[in-house]
């Protein structure tokens, strides 16, 4: 990631030189030959360069690690060197709105033209340079190559200009300038509003959707709730709520925070912090239960010789039968039935009676233990999701 920056901000400075030769070009060859499209181009130009140099200093602070004093790193500083870009873009605007609005009539076409289409070609080439680090989220980055690109499409509109004031449509021209400056002041409308949303910490919502559809296919968690995700400069901070099964031990908790971690920063781009509150899961939320039944259906006093296990995904509310591993075994019951339920993922186990050693077997591995009377698995998943089951512990 570093190294990306780091070619981003010599790419930068030679995009920067590059305008900054061709805005003087256009300025100068606009005056010799009397055409003031050209010459708000170049002016045009010029704020491009302003606009490389913010670049470069956002990428510099970007490249920058957290320290004591700034623990979340500078990315922030992305944001605010956009805000002046957009800012330097309506000032660019403005110059054309003054300066431009000059009747007068080319000398010389030939020039004018040679120059235009050189930018043309420059700023088309630059873009597509510029295309080969679009492996972050850095808005810096997006910015300057879209508007490299489109630069190259506002140079078709200044070679019309550049005619219109050659034959005299002076009207036309005036009609192309217009043009350029309601572009730029659009361009600089939507650097700013991004920018102004980063710094005061405005949600992502693009982003905020493919983290939940991320977490929803994790399994073995209950559900989450309070997402949030902030972006700063090109990187994007995450914190949410995840709610888990009251018995998991402290050791698997941790391994499955670091486990979601892991898996949002590879699937999401930009993601590099995400902090996780780990709760106990709610009732209503994502479930996977095991009833032991037996062969009428109903729920089996025996949890270790009930003949089948019932699973329920309260996901999906899907029930699927599966015979009991240990319903004909002498020893090691409970660890045989276990092996299985965590295979299956199961969070908790309803059963009519289970001997503590069972229940502090299922409770070391994470699955919670709820006793009842109710016979059905329906009736039981009812009174369980309205929290009026009461959790056993042993």
């Amino acid at each position: 990631m570093g190294s990306n920056f780091s070619t981003a901000r010599t790419r930068t400075l030679v995009s920067l030189f590059a305008f900054l030769f061709l805005g003087l070009l256009k300025i100068i060859v606009g005056h010799v030959f009397l055409s003031p499209i050209l010459i708000a181009d170049g002016i045009h130009n010029m704020a491009d360069v302003i606009m490389m140099l913010a670049a470069y200093l956002g990428l510099y602070l970007v490249s920058l690690h957290p320290s004591t004093n700034f623990p979340y790193g500078l990315y922030k500083g992305e944001s605010l060197v956009s805000l002046f870009m957009g800012i330097a873009i309506v000032y660019a605007a403005f110059e054309i709105a003054v300066t431009g609005f000059v009747h007068l009539r080319p000398t010389d076409l030939l020039p004018l033209l040679v120059v235009e289409f050189i930018s043309i070609a420059v700023s088309i080439y630059l873009g597509h340079w510029i295309s080969g680090l679009m492996t972050s989220n850095s808005s810096v980055i997006k910015a300057e190559r879209l508007h490299n690109y489109e630069d190259g499409i506002l140079g078709i509109i200044v070679i019309a200009g550049i005619f219109m004031e050659w034959a005299g449509y002076i009207y036309l021209a005036y009609l192309c300038l217009v043009i350029i400056i309601v572009y730029l002041v659009f361009q600089s409308y939507g650097i700013m509003r991004d920018a102004v949303l980063s710094l005061l910490d405005a949600s992502d919502k693009a982003v905020v959707l493919t983290i939940s559809k991320v977490m929803n296919q994790i399994s073995g968690i209950i559900g989450f709730h309070e997402l949030k995700v902030r972006k700063a400069g090109p990187f994007y901070f995450v914190e949410m709520h995840l709610e888990m099964p009251h018995s998991l031990p402290v050791d698997r908790a941790d391994a499955m925070t670091d486990y979601i971690e892991e898996t949002l920063k590879e699937k999401v781009k930009g993601v590099v912090s995400v902090t996780i509150h780990v709760e106990p899961g709610s009732m209503s939320k994502k479930w996977i239960l095991a009833f032991p039944v037996s062969e009428d259906g109903n729920i089996s006093s025996h949890f270790g010789q009930a003949p089948g296990l019932l699973i329920l995904n309260t996901h999906d509310g899907n029930y699927t039968r599966h015979d009991n591993p240990a319903a004909d075994a002498e020893r090691h019951k409970a660890q045989m039935i276990i092996d299985m339920l965590k295979k299956l993922g199961v969070n908790a186990v309803i059963a009519q009676g289970m001997d503590e050693t069972a229940v502090l077997a299922l409770s070391g591995a994470g699955i919670d233990v709820y006793i009842t009377d109710i016979k059905t698995p329906q009736e039981a998943y009812e009174a369980f999701k309205e929290g009026k089951l009461k959790r056993y512990v042993a």
